[in-house]
């Protein structure tokens, strides 16, 4: 009885046979194991293997010493040393992989719980580890059978399940991820991870009414949760109700949560209320903490340009333009070129229109752009017309422009039979 209660003691033990050895002393080992006296234990067991020879139960006690002290680089020594003794012990191999992992080698980590799992264990910890392991770098097919045998071995676990649902969505198979998240909240309607999950599935797909009637009850229950007060800033955002988006951003500033999303998100919103002060307050709060960051660079031009400060929005918009840009680019630099005309710097405001026309030959408003500068600043009908026939020429011109381009043609083109008239 005495033995039985040893064995459920011990942390690393998964119900594996282990073969008991009939070197004396050992159960005074395992008594100073009961009575806490893990120190002294873990030297008897030292000085015992180093007798040479030693059985895997021994072997098997120091690693979980060891372990509950934190002594990975011991662990690691006594695994390699002892290898082919202990290469199929399910519970050291998951006090190996967690060693290693936490000495920072963690695709070696991945290999021996990766063993470990082959050995059909049942002890979730592996499990657990492997699971996170993959779950952190993203690796949603491999971790998507570990969570899945989680939630095998323990149904009830709402956090295996929550899990789950979250790798399966990032597998894009959204409605079943749905499906399991729904299935949690059924059991315990204020689980967080499954709302904020189950929330988030529905703002990315645009079901903003749907993301609030789950955020709403959350944040009376959780008002201290800075991810909810930004889903619901989102969705209020979304839902263009600017003021609530703004205060419960603010929300989120006052819980000391907040990073350039927020401080951006804000901005957005006083952008879209019109007030410039505090969307460029906003703005540079943002750019403070993340100095590239695109959106609100971008945004942040528009906002001298709705105040009509040129020289600002002109530094903004070429500080965007230095940017490895991608979404922006063809954006930023008609922008620039409206901007720049404002300086009257009608040249450099041709050169980014020609660019843009360079980079997207099919681009649907360059040429009219392009036009319209030239139609503005010189006295040249030929060039005009040319321009704005090659706006109506392109595939699918702006629809909204046709009529202008069709009627500003008419008109030079009735200017040049007059002028040569007249000669």
């Amino acid at each position: 009885m005495v033995y039985i209660a040893i064995i459920l003691f011990f942390t690393l033990q998964t119900g594996a046979n282990i073969e008991q050895t009939n070197y004396s002393g050992l159960d005074e080992i395992k008594m100073l194991i009961i009575n806490g006296e893990r120190a002294e234990a873990a030297e008897l067991l030292e000085q015992r293997i180093e007798q040479g020879d030693p059985a895997e139960e021994e072997l098997q006690l120091l690693v979980d010493l060891y372990h509950q002290s934190f002594s990975f680089s011991k662990i690691i020594d006594l695994y390699q040393n002892y290898e082919q003794k202990l290469n199929q012990n399910p519970a050291v191999l998951f006090a190996y992989g967690q060693a290693v992992n936490q000495m920072g080698f963690e695709n070696r980590a991945v290999q021996i719980l990766e063993q470990f799992r082959a050995l059909n264990s049942n002890d979730p910890r592996g499990l657990i580890l492997l699971g996170r392991i993959y779950y952190n770098n993203d690796n949603w097919e491999a971790a998507e059978p570990v969570y899945d045998q989680l939630v095998g071995l323990a149904p009830e676990n709402l956090y295996f399940r929550t899990q789950l649902a979250k790798v399966n969505g990032n597998l894009m198979e959204t409605e079943y991820s749905r499906e399991i998240l729904r299935e949690v909240l059924q059991e315990d309607p204020l689980y967080l991870s499954a709302i904020l999950e189950l929330a988030i599935s529905h703002i990315a797909s645009t079901e903003v009414h749907k993301a609030r009637e789950l955020i709403e009850p959350a944040l009376k229950e959780y008002p201290d949760q800075a991810l909810l007060w930004n889903l619901s800033a989102r969705t209020a955002y979304n839902l263009q109700n600017f003021s609530m988006a703004i205060e419960h951003w603010e929300k989120v500033i006052e819980l000391g949560k907040a990073d350039n999303n927020t401080y951006r998100g804000s901005a957005l919103s006083y952008y879209q209320l019109g007030n410039a002060e505090k969307a460029l307050e906003n703005f540079n709060r943002s750019l403070a903490l993340n100095p590239e960051d695109l959106i609100s660079l971008y945004y942040k031009a528009m906002v001298y340009r709705q105040i009509e400060d040129w020289e600002k929005a002109e530094a903004t918009l070429n500080q965007l333009f230095e940017i490895q840009i991608t979404d922006y680019f063809m954006d930023t630099l008609i922008q620039r070129a409206v901007v720049a005309e404002e300086l009257d710097k009608i040249e450099e405001a041709m050169k980014d229109y020609r660019l843009v026309k360079l980079m997207d030959p099919t681009h649907q408003n360059a040429d009219f752009y392009l036009a319209a500068l030239y139609d503005r600043h010189f006295d040249d009908p030929e060039k005009i017309i040319e321009y704005y026939q090659n706006f109506l020429d392109i595939e699918n011109p702006d629809p909204s422009l046709i009529e202008y381009a069709r009627g500003r043609i008419s008109v030079l083109t009735e200017r040049l039979h007059f002028a040569r008239g007249r000669e």
